[in-house]
């Protein structure tokens, strides 16, 4: 289920499981939430209108009654027109694991797009990857992955989760359930979606990279290099046996490979796969839940691959992209020939 201020969003029918939630918001509001479920391997997607954005669109005054539900469903058509018309798109997704209970809140009108993994029930996380490239793996039997945050143009990429063994089965086959388009036979009214997406994504990543173009001579600093395996192979629970270090040491929390092993059959841990989700800025953040509590991990992705990155690193990239874009938004606001409509 997904509960705000005390008012049901959505409530899983039978079976059904949430994957994701995305939000889209204007300033520090969140207007818009696409929610993505899967059933029986099949993904579904539904699609919300805030009340706040209902109430705009409406005049309301404030000595109205206001009788609506804090979102209301809205077809997909009426989501991407709303979202793909929109130059600023501020949000940022936090969360909070507790007794298998996930808390997602908005906290800062970051201009970077967000959108958080929920791993299934019952389902143990054990790496994160990007292609060939092992962003973070569980370094003791007690760690897995809780929550996954991908900030960035997050395009039109669909989500693959892959997973082995879950914790009530012993088969050792991969199997994967992918979220997006490809999973079901495209429409006319996708393809309109996609035409929509594609344009104000092309036009995002012109601004972002006149908006860097300047800024990236000057940074002098040089990011936290990932520990390389020189090894693909690895155990089961994600530690490596071939750098001579014991089960009970910590193992790297951010890491490169030559060439990673979590696809094949014979692997037993199910891992995230982030790779089609990752545009332009790149940054990741990863809640690890283990003995000592929840931790998170942040990671940041240039053109020599993934680096590890602390907090502060984190919240300042993140506040400077924010700036950058204001700064190319309203550039282009004040273009008379702009692409966008």
């Amino acid at each position: 289920m997904v509960v705000e201020r005390g008012e049901f969003v959505w409530l899983a029918p039978s079976e059904e499981k949430l994957v994701s939630l995305s939000l889209t918001s204007k300033k520090d509001v969140p207007f818009y939430a696409l929610l993505e479920s899967t059933i029986d391997g099949t993904s579904k997607k539904y699609y919300f209108k805030h009340r706040d954005e209902l109430m705009t669109q409406k005049c309301k005054t404030s000595h109205e009654v206001v009788l609506d539900p804090l979102w209301k469903p809205i077809i997909e058509k009426e989501y991407y027109d709303a979202i793909g018309n929109l130059l600023y798109r501020g949000f940022d997704i936090s969360g909070l694991v507790d007794n298998n209970e996930i808390l997602v809140q908005t906290y800062r009108p970051y201009g970077a797009p967000t959108k958080a993994f929920m791993p299934q029930p019952r389902t143990r996380i054990k790496y994160v990857i990007d292609g060939y490239e092992t962003l973070w793996r569980a370094s003791e039997e007690a760690e897995e992955c809780v929550l996954v945050t991908l900030h960035g143009n997050l395009g039109e990429g669909n989500y693959s989760y892959h997973s082995g063994c879950s914790d009530e089965s012993t088969s050792s086959s991969s199997h994967s359930s992918h979220i997006g388009s490809r999973t079901r036979s495209k429409t006319s009214q996708d393809t309109a979606s996609e035409e929509v997406t594609k344009e104000f994504n092309s036009a995002k990543r012109e601004l972002r990279r006149r908006g860097r173009s300047a800024s990236s001579s000057s940074k002098t600093e040089s990011p936290k290099v990932a520990t390389s395996l020189t090894d693909d192979k690895s155990s089961p629970t994600g530690v490596s046996t071939s750098t001579g270090k014991s089960d009970g040491q910590k193992a790297s929390r951010g890491l490169k490979r030559k060439r990673s092993d979590c696809f094949s059959s014979s692997s037993q841990e199910p891992n995230v796969n982030v790779s089609s989700l990752m545009r332009d800025m790149k940054i990741i953040r990863i809640a690890v839940k283990g003995t000592q509590g929840i931790y998170s991990v942040y990671l940041e992705k240039v053109r020599q691959g993934w680096f590890e990155i602390t907090r502060e690193q984190f919240h300042r990239k993140m506040e400077e992209f924010d700036d950058e874009w204001d700064e190319t938004e309203a550039n282009v606001m004040n273009e008379p020939s702009s692409s966008m409509t």
